[in-house]
Parts: structure tokens; C-alpha cells; sequence
């Protein structure tokens, strides 16, 4: 069988197949098609954007931790600015990327 023999028979079938569900599973099914790559896509970026999330968290409580256990030390040598540019550093990213996932989330809930 032809290549184009065979894509004529694809072709039927989903003329035909159109005819068996119906031209609104149709549209729905066509609606499924065009919207899962997009969906994929954003998917994978929300998930990306979470695992960096977690870490800049988790690098801003280990942070805080060290600040915590050795606020005396900081203070006897008068480091106080030090770690206050520290901790907002770590903070203004963290403030980034959660705009960045409530952004994204934003897109999927419109697709």
C-alpha cells in the first residue's frame, strides 16, 4: 500500500469517525488536541519554577537558621548589615520567582 493510498484511508476514517461521535465530540476532541501541547508546556514550566521555589526557600531557612544560632556573634562583631544583605538577597529572589509561578499559574488556568 501507497503512502498516499494510506493517508487517503486516514483521511476517511476521520471523516468517518467524525460521523460516529459526532460533530460536538469532535470539536471537543479537536478542542483536546489543540490544547495539550500548550498545557504540556506550562505544566513543565509551573514544575520548574516549584523546584526552584523550594530551594531558594530552603537556602533562605538555612540562612535564617546560621542567623539564629549565631545572632551573638553577629552582634559582638558588628555584622548586622552583613546579614541583612544576605537575608534580602535571598529574600527578593524568593519574592521573584514566587511572581514568576503565581504568572504561570495564571496562564494555565486560562488554558
Amino acid at each position: 500500500m501507497s503512502v498516499h493510498l494510506a493517508s487517503a484511508w486516514c483521511v476517511l476514517a476521520v471523516d468517518h469517525r467524525a460521523d460516529w461521535i459526532g460533530w460536538s465530540g469532535a470539536v471537543g476532541l479537536s478542542t483536546l488536541v489543540l490544547t495539550f501541547a500548550p498545557a504540556y508546556t506550562l505544566t513543565k514550566l509551573e514544575y520548574k519554577r516549584f523546584s526552584a521555589e523550594v530551594s531558594i526557600k530552603d537556602e533562605r531557612i538555612s540562612l535564617m537558621q546560621e542567623v539564629t544560632q549565631a545572632i551573638s556573634m553577629i552582634k559582638e562583631m558588628a555584622l548586622e548589615r552583613y546579614w541583612f544583605d544576605r537575608i534580602s538577597t535571598v529574600r527578593d529572589r524568593e519574592f521573584d520567582r514566587l511572581v514568576q509561578a503565581r504568572l504561570i499559574r495564571a496562564l494555565s488556568t486560562l488554558l
